[in-house]
C-alpha cells in the first residue's frame, strides 16, 4: 500500500488527474491488507482532493468491512449512506 500512496502523491505532484477509481483501488488495497482504518480514511482524502465519495466508493468500503466481519462498521457506514441518500443496486 505504501507504493500506491506514493503513486497517488506523484500523480498529484505532476498534476495528473486523480479520479474516483484510483481512490476506490486504494480503499480496496487497504482493506485487502486488513487496514480498515486507512481504507476508511481514504474517504477524507477524496474529499480533500475535491471528489465526493459515490455509492461505488461506499460499496468498496462496505465489502472490506464485510471481509473483516465488522458488522458494526457496516451498520455505521450504511447509516452514513442513508443520510447522504445513496442507493445501492
Amino acid at each position: 500500500m505504501e507504493g500506491a500512496t506514493h503513486i497517488l502523491e506523484f500523480m498529484r505532484a505532476k498534476q495528473l488527474p486523480v479520479n474516483e477509481h484510483i481512490f476506490n483501488s486504494l480503499i480496496l488495497g487497504h482493506s485487502e491488507a486488513g487496514d480498515m482504518k486507512s481504507a476508511a480514511d481514504i474517504l477524507n482524502v477524496m474529499k480533500h482532493a475535491g471528489l465526493e465519495p459515490s455509492s461505488e466508493t461506499y460499496t468498496t468500503l462496505l465489502c472490506g468491512y464485510a471481509k473483516q466481519g465488522d458488522i458494526e462498521s457496516i451498520r455505521t457506514t450504511l447509516e452514513q449512506c442513508k443520510e447522504r441518500r445513496y442507493t445501492f443496486a
